[in-house]
C-alpha cells in the first residue's frame, strides 16, 4: 500500500497543473455542495424540533378567537388546541434598573404546552400560569435580565399592564422554528389587552387576530379533516343547508412541518428553492466530475508506456484498475481536506447570505454520512472510466502512444458539451431571476413611495392630532398620515357573502383604515366619487379600489352601501385606481379603505433632500411620548428588500452558484486546451514554419471548443427556458422570457470560453517553432 501511495503522489506531481486543476475544481464544488446540503437540511428540518411535530398543525395565519374551543368540543380527531395572540405590546419593561422593550411576545392558552414542548429549564410545569400576570422567559432573555441568577419569582414591570412574575424559564426556540417567542404570558390577560387596544373579546367569528394550533390524533387525513370542519363551522355560523364546499369560510389546515415549504392547499412554495438548490449542488458536482474525467483520460496518453511496461512485468488489468481507483480516492481525500478548509472560511459569509446560523460539525453522524455518500459517488463516478481505460492498454505498446485514447476523444467532447449545458442553464436562470427582481423594483405600485418613511406610533397614537400638527409645522415635512397596518402589507381580513349586481358572491377583501388624507398622501388616483374629509364620521363610509368595484359588479358603485365588519351597511363614497398593497407574487385584489382618526403606523413625507431633518423632528417627538422605546423607522422604497427577501436571497445564491459553475467549467476547459496544445506541439511548429499566423493557430485550437459551446447552447436554451418560465409563474406580474436573455447568456459564455482558450492558444502559437519541432 505504501508503494502504491508513493506511485500515486508521484503521478500527481508529474501531472502538475492538471492535478492542481482537478483538486481545486473538486474542492470548490465539494465545498459549495456541502454548504448547499447544510442549507437544504436546515430548510427540511423546519419545526421538526418539537415532539410529535408531524401531528401538530396550524389552522391558518389568522383565525377567529373561538375556533380553538369549537374544535376542542366538536372535532375528536384534534386532541388539543391552543390560541396564540402575538399582536401584543407590553410597553416599556423594567427589571430592577434595567429598562427594555420586547417584540417577541405572545399570549397563549395553557394547552399550548400540551401541543408544543419548548423544554423547561427552570420552574414547575404544573404552576406555569398562577394568574394572568405570570410570564415565562426564554433562556437567553432570562440570562440577559437577571445576569445568570435564578429568575423564578422575580418581577418584571410593564408600564401598560403592571407587575408580572416569572414562573418558568424555557429553552430558546431554534432558529428554524416558526415560533420565535422570548416572553409567553397566559391568554387570561387577553381581555385587558383587547380593552386597551379596542379589539373584541374574541368570542365570536369576526375577530380573526389569532393563530390556532392543534395536536392531531394518529393517522388523521388533513383534507378530510378540513372538509369536516368546514361543514361544522358553517353549521355553527350559517345554516347547514347553505354550505357549499370551497366557499369563503374554509379553514386552512396545514402540518407544522410543511410551513414555508408548501401552502395550505399542498402546492409547493419554499420546497421549490430546496429542489432548485439541490439540483444546483448536483450540477456543480457533475461539472467537477466531468473536469476530472476529461483531464485524466486526456493525460492517459502519457501513461500508455507505463501501463504497457507494468503489464509486461506481470501486473494484471485488475491491479492497474485498482491503482487508478486509488488515485481517484487520493484526489478526493485531498479535495475534501481543501473543501473543509474552504467551508469554515466561507460559513460566516454564507450565513449572512442565507440569513441562517449554519454550522459544520465535522464529527456529527449526519455530516460524516454526507462525506461518506460524496466519497462513494465521486470516487466511483470519476474513477471507473479512467481506470478501465488505463487497464485496457496493450502490453506491447511501448511507444508512448495510446491510439485507443485518441479514438475515444468523442467521449471528452460529449462531456465538455454536457458541462457547458449546465453552466449555460445556470447563467440563463440567474439572468432571468435578476431581470425579474429589477422589473419588480421598477414597476409602479400605484402609489408614491419616494421620500416617505414609516414608524410605529405606540403612545403617540393617543396624541395623533397633536403629533401631526406639530410635525406639519416643520419646514422639512410637507405631509403626515397614519394607518392601522402597513400600506404594503395589507392582509385579507374580511370574507363574506357580498350582495352583488346579479347574485350573492363569496369573496374576501382587504381592509385598510387610515387618516382622511390617505389618498392625497400616497397619490392614489381617484376614479370617481370623493375622498374622505375631516367632517366624515370614522368608519361611516368607504372607498373601494377598481378590483372591488368590478367584483361587486355594479356599473356605478359610488352611492351604493355595503356591510363590512357587521351587517350594518355604510355608503361607498369613492372608487380608486388599483394599487399594490401586497407584493407582486399575487395579483392586486379588492380592498376597502375606511376613515379612522390615527392608527398604529405613522407615515411621514420629507421634503426632497431633507430626510435627515425630518427624521430628527420625528425622533424628538417620539422621545417625548415613547420614552424607553427604541426609535426605529424605515423608508418605503427600502422596504422592497424586506418584501422580496426570499427572492433576493435566491437570486444572490444563484449568482454565486452560477459564477462557481462557470469558473469550474473554465478551469477544466483551460486544462483541456493546455493539453491539446501540448499534443499538437509539432503540428503548431510546422504550421508556423509554413507561414501560419498566430491568428490561424488560435482559430485552429479554438474552433473545436466553440463548436461544442454552440451545441451546448442548442441543448441548454430550450431546457432553461422551460425551467425559467416555471419559476417566473410564481409572480403574478413578471417579465417575458425574451431573446435578449439568451443573447446575453451566449455572449457571456462565448467571451469566457474565448478568454480561456485564446490565452493558451496564443501562448502555444507564439512559441519558437524550432523548439516545438525538436520537443516532439
Amino acid at each position: 500500500m505504501f508503494y502504491n501511495l508513493k506511485i500515486m503522489f508521484r503521478n500527481l506531481y508529474r501531472d502538475g497543473l492538471y492535478s492542481i486543476i482537478n483538486i481545486a475544481g473538486l474542492a470548490v464544488s465539494l465545498a459549495i455542495c456541502i454548504l448547499i446540503i447544510l442549507w437544504v437540511r436546515d430548510e427540511l428540518s423546519i419545526n421538526r424540533n418539537f415532539k410529535n411535530a408531524d401531528r401538530i398543525c396550524t389552522f391558518g395565519r389568522n383565525s377567529p378567537g373561538n375556533l380553538a374551543p369549537f374544535i376542542e368540543q366538536n372535532i375528536p380527531e384534534v386532541l388539543h388546541t391552543c390560541r396564540v395572540f402575538s399582536r401584543l405590546d407590553l410597553g416599556v419593561l423594567s427589571s430592577g434598573d434595567e429598562k427594555f422593550t420586547e417584540s417577541e411576545i405572545c399570549l397563549v392558552d395553557s394547552s399550548f404546552f400540551s401541543v408544543f414542548d419548548p423544554g423547561f429549564i427552570k420552574g414547575d410545569p404544573a404552576l406555569l400560569f398562577k394568574d394572568k400576570y405570570s410570564v415565562i422567559l426564554s433562556e437567553s432573555l432570562a440570562k440577559t435580565l437577571f445576569n445568570g441568577e435564578d429568575p423564578i419569582g422575580k418581577s418584571i414591570q410593564s408600564d401598560k399592564y403592571g407587575i408580572m412574575h416569572v414562573t418558568a424559564v424555557m429553552a430558546d426556540f431554534p432558529q428554524n422554528s416558526s415560533l420565535q417567542y422570548r416572553m409567553i404570558l397566559p391568554f387570561t390577560l387577553y381581555p385587558d389587552v383587547a380593552a386597551k387596544i379596542g379589539y373584541s373579546d374574541g368570542k365570536d367569528w369576526s375577530n380573526w387576530y389569532f393563530t390556532t394550533y392543534g395536536l392531531l390524533a394518529e393517522n388523521v387525513d388533513l383534507k378530510a379533516l378540513r372538509d369536516k370542519m368546514d361543514r361544522m363551522v358553517w353549521k355553527e355560523v350559517i345554516p347547514e343547508e347553505a354550505y357549499v364546499p370551497g366557499t369563503w369560510l374554509s379553514i386552512p389546515i396545514q402540518s407544522l412541518t410543511t410551513l414555508g415549504l408548501y401552502d395550505s392547499e399542498g402546492a409547493p412554495s419554499g420546497i421549490k428553492n430546496v429542489r432548485l438548490f439541490s439540483a444546483a449542488a448536483f450540477i456543480l458536482l457533475l461539472i467537477a466530475a466531468i473536469n476530472y474525467v476529461n483531464l485524466v483520460t486526456a493525460r492517459l496518453t502519457k501513461r500508455a508506456k507505463e501501463a504497457s511496461i507494468r503489464k509486461i512485468l506481470g501486473s494484471g488489468r485488475i491491479k492497474l484498475f485498482l491503482q487508478m481507483m486509488y488515485e481517484s480516492g487520493l484526489v478526493f481525500v485531498l479535495s475534501v481536506i481543501l473543501a473543509t478548509i474552504l467551508i469554515f472560511l466561507l460559513l460566516p459569509f454564507y450565513n449572512e447570505l442565507t440569513d441562517k446560523q449554519l454550522q459544520l460539525e465535522l464529527f456529527s453522524p449526519s455530516v460524516l454520512l454526507i462525506y461518506l455518500i460524496l466519497a462513494v459517488v465521486i470516487i466511483l463516478g470519476t474513477g471507473i472510466y479512467p481506470a478501465f481505460m488505463l487497464s485496457s492498454f496493450k502490453a506491447g505498446n511501448l511507444s508512448g502512444s495510446a491510439t485507443s485514447v485518441h479514438g475515444k476523444s468523442y467521449v471528452r467532447k460529449i462531456l465538455v458539451t454536457v458541462q457547458f449545458v449546465f453552466s449555460i442553464g445556470l447563467i440563463l436562470i440567474t439572468i432571468g431571476l435578476g431581470s425579474q427582481l429589477n422589473y419588480l423594483r421598477q414597476k409602479d405600485p400605484g402609489y408614491t413611495q419616494e421620500n416617505i418613511f414609516v414608524t410605529r406610533m405606540y403612545n403617540m397614537q393617543e396624541h395623533y392630532s397633536t403629533v401631526k400638527n406639530e410635525l406639519l409645522q416643520q419646514g422639512t415635512i410637507p405631509d403626515v398620515t397614519a394607518t392601522n397596518i402597513p400600506v404594503n402589507d395589507v392582509w385579507w381580513n374580511i370574507s363574506r357573502k357580498w350582495q352583488c349586481k346579479d347574485e350573492s358572491k363569496e369573496f374576501g377583501t382587504a381592509v385598510l383604515s387610515g387618516d382622511y388624507n390617505l389618498l392625497d398622501f400616497f397619490n392614489i388616483k381617484l376614479l370617481s366619487g370623493r375622498k374622505f374629509t375631516l367632517e366624515d364620521h370614522p368608519h361611516g363610509g368607504y372607498i373601494v379600489n377598481k378590483q372591488m368595484a368590478e367584483k361587486l359588479g355594479w356599473p356605478q358603485v359610488v352611492g351604493r352601501t355595503i356591510p363590512l365588519y357587521s351587517d350594518e351597511e355604510s355608503e361607498i363614497v369613492g372608487e380608486t385606481d388599483d394599487f399594490n398593497f401586497r407584493n407582486f407574487h399575487s395579483k392586486i385584489g379588492p380592498i376597502v379603505i375606511s376613515y379612522s382618526q390615527g392608527g398604529d403606523y405613522l407615515y411621514v413625507k420629507s421634503a426632497p433632500g431633507k430626510s435627515r431633518e425630518a427624521i430628527a423632528a420625528v425622533e424628538t417627538i417620539w422621545k417625548r411620548y415613547n420614552e424607553g422605546y427604541p426609535f426605529d423607522y424605515q423608508f418605503m422604497d427600502e422596504e422592497f428588500d424586506q418584501m422580496y427577501k426570499s427572492d433576493i436571497r435566491t437570486g444572490n445564491l444563484f449568482n454565486a452558484f452560477s459564477l462557481i459553475a462557470v469558473f469550474i467549467s473554465c478551469l477544466g476547459l483551460f486544462g483541456l486546451v493546455t493539453y491539446t496544445a501540448e499534443t499538437k506541439t509539432k503540428e503548431i511548429g510546422i504550421r508556423k514554419v509554413l507561414g501560419a499566423s498566430v491568428g490561424n493557430i488560435v482559430r485552429m485550437l479554438s474552433n473545436e471548443f466553440l463548436i461544442l459551446i454552440g451545441i451546448a447552447m442548442l441543448i441548454a436554451f430550450p431546457v432553461a427556458y422551460y425551467w425559467l418560465d416555471k419559476m417566473l409563474q410564481d409572480y403574478a406580474y413578471r417579465i417575458s422570457v425574451g431573446w435578449w436573455i439568451f443573447a446575453t447568456a451566449a455572449l457571456i459564455i462565448i467571451a469566457l470560453t474565448l478568454l480561456t482558450v485564446v490565452w493558451q492558444a496564443v501562448k502555444a502559437a507564439t512559441a519558437n517553432p524550432v523548439n516545438s519541432i525538436k520537443s516532439e
